[in-house]
């Protein structure tokens, strides 16, 4: 098993409540990190068996930047379901950061996290030793 960690993934989309807000797009930074099977990808030593990690960045940057949620949660959720559309990954976790979004505060973030459900014949399999 192997975590990817995306980190600072800097973009600019429309988000947010305010009438201001959805005019001009905004910067945000968006933290992922995803766990999944990664014994082919050792094995291999090849990017065809491993989650490409560019590809990601590339389809979400896609995405984002022509979004228009109102949410931090929509956008993280958004984000999240990207990932988990390569059903290698097990876990994902993203979180989404807005800047200048309170007067007192540097940032406002919002985490959404999905794990795959496992099998019901799975879940109590136990190794051999």
């Amino acid at each position: 098993m192997a975590s990817i960690k995306i980190n600072n993934l800097k973009l600019s989309t429309i988000i947010g409540t305010k009438e201001t807000e959805r005019k001009t797009p905004q910067k945000i930074r968006i933290d992922i990190s995803f766990d999944y099977d990664s014994g082919r990808a050792e094995g291999s030593d090849n990017l065809k068996d491993a989650v490409n990690y560019q590809a990601i960045s590339d389809d979400i940057s896609r995405r984002v930047k022509t979004s228009k949620f109102f949410l931090l949660e929509k956008l993280a959720d958004e984000v999240c379901s990207i990932l988990m559309s390569d059903k290698r990954i097990k876990l994902a976790s993203v979180t989404v950061t807005k800047f200048k979004a309170l007067r007192n505060a540097d940032s406002v973030s919002a985490t959404v996290t999905r794990a795959r459900k496992q099998p019901a014949s799975l879940r109590n399999f136990k190794k051999a030793p």
